[in-house]
């Protein structure tokens, strides 16, 4: 429910990447007027062609079943880009909280305000936290798809490697020593975990390479897109040339606008709480990913979503052994403090960028056939063919 009000609701700008790195260019595909940055251009992409063909497929697919679900005839492109990220943001929240009586907790404002604007962030966000679940759940781990999605992940943005590293990490461990002891068995089920889990991992991450080989008409042996953009974000700090941060910002500033007001219950929790394996995969997964992030300049909120439904886990168990839901009237605080905050940032903050272009569309002649628009703002500040396209 939260993610279709999310999307509905969207009608402010949180970051020039939710138009330029996937609906934008997507509209390339429809053979329709579009804007591909430097990004994905030829002969150093840095981004992955994944989103294009989900986004133009999605788009194809709603208008191609307009006629048959008796819907409005015009179906705005942007609506159906961030009801998509919306419902991607929705996965990692069902995967965690599908066991847990402290779902309130899913009601964060952060995660459905950032989780429907940002098309890799929540695709991030989603394919980890599933990967996450499935890691942790009663059923034996079913390794070849973990493989499969985890190559994802890491194709669509390499810092999800960051993110698995620890949790696979952990993961081994606990195979290797189940008691604080080695043995036979142990060794036996550690050795099957690798061998069903990488080699779909690495099959998969040359599948995507081709995938993107291939729409760039590029060479297959050509440096792979991960790697441009590790090199680029990484390797020469260039991701620096769009804002810096001090290396405490994720900690001192992030994490208390993205946790909110269950920051309280995430440290009572990290005090007081015993943790069960599950709950330490957690925590050590997302301390580790915000320290590697933190060691970067270039620092975003919406670059820890893929913790943030860890940490909101963490806040849940204490939440649970106080009984918050006993509390009607402090739940009903917290709800409402989330709702507040939600719509604020989606309806007020920064909207004018997106009203902007609702603007300059409601003045282009309906018989136009070209049309000219100078915008003398900052680089990418308000989105472009999305917001002024029409069907047909």
């Amino acid at each position: 429910m939260w993610a279709f009000v999310a999307a509905l609701l969207s009608h402010s700008s949180f970051a020039p990447d939710e138009f330029y790195q996937s609906a934008e260019p997507s509209l390339c595909l429809l053979d329709l007027p579009c804007i591909s940055t430097w990004e994905w251009t030829v002969p150093a992409p840095i981004r992955t062609s994944l989103p294009l063909y989900l986004y133009s497929g999605f788009y194809r697919a709603v208008t191609a079943l307009h006629p048959l679900l008796s819907v409005v005839p015009a179906v705005p492109f942007p609506l159906l880009t961030v009801v998509l990220a919306a419902l991607l943001s929705a996965v990692p929240l069902h995967a965690q909280f599908r066991c847990s009586s402290s779902s309130l907790i899913s009601s964060t404002w952060f995660l459905f305000y950032a989780g429907c604007r940002s098309y890799s962030n929540a695709v991030e966000m989603a394919l980890c936290n599933v990967v996450f679940s499935l890691l942790h759940s009663p059923s034996p781990p079913p390794y070849p798809l973990l493989g499969v999605l985890c190559a994802l992940a890491i194709t669509v943005r390499f810092s999800a490697g960051v993110f698995f590293l620890p949790l696979f990490l952990h993961h081994l461990i606990s195979l290797l020593l189940p008691s604080h002891t080695l043995s036979r068995a142990s060794i036996s089920a550690a050795l099957s975990f690798l061998l069903r889990f990488f080699p779909p991992l690495l099959l998969s991450l040359a599948l995507l390479h081709a995938l993107d080989m291939g729409h760039y008409d590029m060479p297959l042996l050509s440096s792979p897109i991960t790697w441009n953009n590790i090199e680029f974000n990484v390797l020469t700090n260039s991701s620096e040339l769009y804002g810096v941060h001090p290396w405490h910002w994720y900690l001192s500033a992030c994490l208390p606008q993205i946790v909110g007001v269950y920051l309280p219950f995430l440290v009572h929790s990290l005090a007081t709480t015993d943790p069960t394996p599950r709950l330490s995969a957690a925590r050590l997964t997302a301390v580790f990913y915000v320290a590697v992030h933190s060691l970067n300049g270039h620092k975003e909120l919406r670059f820890l979503l893929p913790v943030l439904p860890l940490l909101l886990l963490d806040a849940s168990a204490s939440a649970e052994r106080l009984n918050l839901k006993r509390d009607g009237r402090l739940l009903g605080a917290l709800r409402a403090v989330n709702l507040l905050a939600f719509l604020f940032f989606s309806l007020v903050w920064q909207s004018g960028s997106i009203y902007s272009m609702y603007q300059i569309g409601s003045l282009i002649p309906p018989d136009a056939t070209a049309v000219s628009v100078d915008l003398v703002t900052s680089c990418h500040a308000t989105p472009a063919h999305t917001h002024l396209f029409r069907p047909g």
